[in-house]
């Protein structure tokens, strides 16, 4: 079965979606789905108290706490109640029908929860409790990578499993693939893998910040401003509207890779930010919002504070984008960014903060049409003037 596929059949919005078809459209085929919508609702809120992740969650998926006691119990001994009143088409109780696997599970589920949380946290051993770390998920994990590195072999034998076992823990990271579970920033066999591969780009990375200098300072006297005032925390106005311009593009990149639909949402306004874009529109702009132009406007002060210190180039290596996404999320206050996320940002996992992870995409979005930009530009210089175009008769002289 489908996990992932059954949590989005019992969750709110299908549970909305019927209320509306039965209330306010009033179809006849809804009609008396009062009791299906309750039974989605108190599903979905079980499995979400059931599935805690984040500490700073908020409603159904915060953490277990002392604090909020009087609002989770209440539903769970309500939930008890609810599945234990079941029944089936026959009128027979449902935790005693052949169906009753998944319904006992919920049952032992609460009851586990409610003594784990009487054991550890009114005792003061710790302050919360994420149920999600209670799951079987990453041991299933473990079990899909050595079945993998077997061939999917379902039954290895002694052999087998110690040489996948040695391989996982010392050349790969379990990670989720077609299963039912998705992996998460849990380490599982003690093996980081972050460090190890990405040694050289961490190196790099801090390297080009402590040469180059990203950070808004001052220009040097022998400097040449590239942000046109002496200040280079301002740009000039030909440059501003540029850079609205090209954040609608950004939003179009950001918006193919990323599913989620509230923070697709806040990557647009309802207006143009600019008279520039506005003039230049002929119905199929994008309109960014001005989260979006600010975090490009602080990448492209980035990209010209490095121009400035090599002196009209880019340095050479790997790590310049990671550089300037790091700088960036130093510096930029992520109170004044997407506010319409600050509420949405507590829905996940604290190390998928949707903010950060927008404010990185658009950042190497906005690197990558300004670095191919230079690069053209180079290329161009590079090859010198072209004069096939305009004298044709010397372009057998000139090798074009």
């Amino acid at each position: 079965m489908k996990v992932n596929l059954a949590a989005q059949a019992i969750s709110g919005s299908v549970a909305d979606a019927i209320e509306f078809c039965n209330k306010t459209l009033k179809l006849k085929q809804f009609e008396g789905s009062e009791g299906t919508v309750n039974f989605i609702r108190i599903f979905d809120r079980l499995f979400d108290i059931l599935n805690s992740r984040n500490p700073f969650a908020k409603g159904y998926k915060s953490p277990l706490k002392e604090n909020n006691q009087k609002v989770w119990l209440p539903f769970l001994l309500s939930a008890s109640s609810y599945i234990k009143n079941l029944k089936d088409n026959q009128g027979k109780s449902i935790v005693s029908s052949r169906r009753k696997t998944g319904f006992i599970g919920f049952l032992a589920a609460i009851e586990s929860v409610k003594c784990i949380f009487a054991d550890l946290v009114t005792t003061g051993r710790m302050k919360y409790i994420l149920t999600y770390k209670f799951s079987q998920d990453h041991l299933e994990l473990f079990f899909g990578a050595v079945r993998s590195a077997g061939g999917f072999n379902n039954n290895p034998t002694c052999g087998q499993f110690v040489a996948a076992y040695k391989r996982l823990l010392m050349r790969s990271h379990i990670k989720g693939g077609s299963g039912n579970c998705k992996s998460d920033s849990t380490v599982m066999l003690y093996l980081d893998e972050t460090y190890t591969e990405n040694k050289e780009d961490n190196i790099t990375t801090t390297a080009l910040k402590r040469k180059y200098d990203l950070d808004d300072r001052a220009p040097l006297k022998c400097d040449h401003d590239y942000c046109d005032t002496p200040n280079v925390s301002t740009l000039s106005e030909f440059k501003d509207s540029a850079i609205s311009y090209i954040a609608g593009y950004v939003v179009r990149m950001v918006k193919r890779i990323t599913s989620c639909k509230n923070c697709c949402d806040a990557l647009e306004s309802k207006s143009f930010a600019t008279s520039f874009v506005s003039h230049k529109n002929r119905g199929g702009l994008v309109k960014a919002s001005m989260s979006v132009i600010r975090l490009c406007r602080e990448t492209e002060k980035r990209i010209q504070r490095m121009l400035i210190t090599n002196k009209g180039k880019l340095p050479q290596g790997k790590g310049i984008v990671e550089a300037i996404k790091s700088s960036i999320l130093l510096s930029i206050n992520m109170r004044i960014i997407f506010r319409d996320l600050h509420t949405h940002m507590f829905d996940t996992a604290i190390n998928e903060n949707h903010i950060i992870m927008l404010t990185k995409e658009i950042v190497r979005c906005y690197c990558t049409i300004r670095l191919n930009h230079l690069a053209k530009n180079f290329t161009a210089e590079s090859e010198g003037k072209k004069i096939r175009k305009v004298l044709n008769k010397l372009v057998l002289f000139k090798h074009q």
